[in-house]
């Protein structure tokens, strides 16, 4: 038992002697820029993966890929190691950073440490974050990065890399920093304009908007669509101011704190020219308003004027037409065959008129003869007021009177006196076309046709209007 027990040890010890060769030998040869040590089984040893992963977590490397072949040991076939890839730990920014970074520079160049604000967009938006111990090939002034040079840091999984321009740690200019995930592989680069730092805050410009950023990369404002002025800086803080346009559209002055406090002076004047624009509109409104209502007034007053003497007219008229009619009411001034007038309605002009035939014996009535009258059908006193039919009127207290030219007039044109009927008859006649023959062209072959306007038949249907 003991001989076996001292076998596998031995056989354990020449495996780890093995493999302390080779990756030794790894070491020594070194490695390409931007990959893992490469250990190269030539001599296939008979050791497996378990075998070099516990002999590379025991050193503290970074275990790669691995590939294996099989082979063939004392009849029996075996897996073995042939490539293994591994990194020592203090090796792995040197590793990242040739990996990613497009950079010709050797890492070992980067051998100063320094402050510094990166930013990135890893969350879509401008993000901006002060780290320690960046490794620089730069200079660094009061252990901040300064002027032109490239960068590295690396935060967790999260790493940056860079070639910027800083002042004291601040990044100034159009920059660019790349973001990566070792986990992931998954990168991202982000380029920002930012100003100079003025009373301790700079602009930054990204897509096409605007924001402010203090020393601290901590961002104090939200974003605007455009900046008129960044801070001046050669004022006390508390003086100083930016000018932005917000998404309202309007310039707005930034105190350093990044509030708005007022607007700009460009701001006010559009405002003051917006508002006198504005007065003078509603002036020349009032104006206009003004005069059209003087203009009104005048017209009604005109229209009054017209209108009140339209009535004095109107009255005058009506005054000599019933002085008229007061004096052509007297009984004494009718002789036979004058006309005498009726008015049934002045408004609907409907008058009645006849002819005195005589008088009776006492002179308190007059017959008369109707020759124009509303209607027909209309009646006065029980009779009919048609045409030719004769009636007894009083000759006063009934308003018949000697008619008055104008009176004629209006019952002329309003007479209905006469009841006319009227009937529509249809009769045949020849047709004009074919003068009754019914057929055009010769009567005979081919040339004989039936005529169009009559059917053939050489007759037409003719409407006429009789009166009854």
């Amino acid at each position: 038992m003991k001989k076996y027990f001292a076998i596998a040890l031995l056989l354990c010890c020449t495996l780890a002697s093995g493999q302390e060769k080779l990756f030794n030998a790894a070491l020594k040869n070194g490695r390409e820029r931007g990959k893992y040590y490469k250990v190269e089984n030539l001599r296939d040893q008979v050791i497996d993966k378990d075998a070099f992963d516990r002999y590379a977590r025991q050193h503290d490397f970074y275990i790669g890929e691995c590939e294996t072949k099989r082979i063939s040991r004392f009849g029996s076939l075996t897996e073995i190691v042939s490539v293994y890839y591994f990194l020592p730990k203090n090796e792995y920014d040197a590793y990242l950073f040739e990996h990613y970074s497009t950079f010709s520079v050797p890492f070992s160049s980067l051998n100063k440490k320094g402050k510094g604000v990166l930013y990135s967009n890893y969350a879509g938006e401008p993000m901006f974050r002060e780290y320690s111990d960046i490794s620089w090939n730069g200079n660094i002034v009061d252990g901040r990065l300064d002027g032109k040079g490239i960068g590295y840091v690396r935060h967790g999984e999260e790493f940056v890399y860079f070639e910027a321009f800083f002042e004291k740690g601040f990044p100034v200019g159009r920059n660019s920093f790349c973001w990566c995930v070792s986990s992931s592989s998954h990168w991202n680069e982000m380029s920002i304009t930012t100003g100079h730092l003025k009373n301790g805050a700079a602009y930054y410009n990204y897509d096409n908007v605007y924001g402010f950023v203090k020393a601290d990369g901590i961002i104090f404002t939200p974003r605007y669509t455009n900046m008129i002025s960044e801070f001046k800086g050669n004022v006390r803080p508390e003086d100083d101011y930016a000018v932005v346009v917000a998404d309202d559209g309007f310039e707005w002055k930034l105190n350093i704190k990044g509030k708005r406090f007022d607007y700009s002076d460009k701001q006010k004047k559009i405002f003051a020219e917006q508002k006198a624009a504005e007065e003078e509109a509603a002036r020349v409104a009032a104006e206009k308003a003004r005069l059209a209502a003087e203009q009104a007034a005048r017209e009604r007053k005109i229209a009054e004027q017209k209108a009140a003497e339209e009535r004095r007219i109107a009255m005058e008229k009506q005054r000599i037409y019933n002085q008229k009619v007061k004096e052509n009411s007297d009984p004494q001034k009718w002789d036979v065959g004058d006309r005498l007038c009726l008015v049934l309605d002045a408004n609907e002009k409907d008058y009645v008129t006849g002819t005195i035939e005589e008088w009776n014996s006492t002179k308190s009535k007059v017959k008369i003869k109707i020759v124009t009258s509303p209607g027909s059908r209309r009646t006065y006193n029980g009779e009919y007021l048609e045409k030719n039919n004769t009636m007894w009127v009083s000759a006063s207290g009934e308003g018949w009177h000697k008619a008055l030219p104008e009176e004629l007039e209006a019952a002329n044109s309003h007479d209905h006196s006469t009841h006319v009927n009227r009937s529509k008859i249809t009769t045949m006649i020849k047709c004009p076309v074919c003068v009754g023959k019914g057929y055009t062209g010769n009567s005979y072959g081919s040339y004989r046709k039936d005529c169009d306007r009559c059917s053939g038949t050489g007759f037409i249907n003719e409407t006429q209007t009789i009166t009854l």
